[in-house]
């Protein structure tokens, strides 16, 4: 029975670990979050709350909450998902469009930043890669542009309702 079973094992390549940072935490309706991905938005929370997943390791009590804090970043990175994927498909927006628009902020946000060096510190402290950085003004222009394109701006009022309305609201 081993000697049956032992060249289909051979064959077969090993499970991806939980741990590993390709490894699927999430996936549906053409969706799918990455191990590192879910890390990254932990750490980023945490970071932010001044705590480290070190500390939420230690304890038994800590490590379930760091469970639940996992659960629930995942639930929020498939959901952004589906919504800018919609939002981007639904609404025709265009992928150059897109692309331009986030270099355009990325160089935007870097001039900002005294030196590329102060940049880099600036991502590492707040616990992003240049990468993941990317990604979040990426989305940003997406959900930007899907507004645009689903909320209309407001008809710039003429000079005599601008009166009007001053004089209704004098005090």
């Amino acid at each position: 029975e081993e000697n049956f079973m032992r060249p289909f094992i051979a064959g077969c390549s090993q499970a991806p670990s939980p741990q590993d940072s390709n490894f699927v935490v999430a996936e549906g309706n053409d969706v799918e979050v990455k191990r590192s991905e879910l890390n990254t938005t932990v750490e980023q929370f945490l970071k932010s709350q001044g705590a480290s997943r070190e500390i939420y390791e230690k304890d038994p009590r800590s490590q379930q909450r760091l469970s639940e804090l996992e659960g629930l970043a995942a639930q929020q990175l498939v959901l952004e998902k589906l919504v800018l994927a919609k939002a981007a498909k639904s609404l025709n927006l265009s992928e150059e469009d897109i692309e331009t628009e986030t270099d355009a902020r990325l160089a935007s946000y870097k001039e900002m930043a005294p030196s590329e060096e102060i940049f880099q510190e600036q991502l590492t402290r707040t616990g992003l890669t240049e990468e993941a950085f990317r990604a979040d003004v990426r989305n940003q222009v997406i959900i930007a542009q899907a507004l645009e394109k689903l909320v209309p701006a407001p008809p710039t009022p003429d000079q005599a309702t601008v009166e009007g309305f001053y004089k209704a609201n004098e005090s």
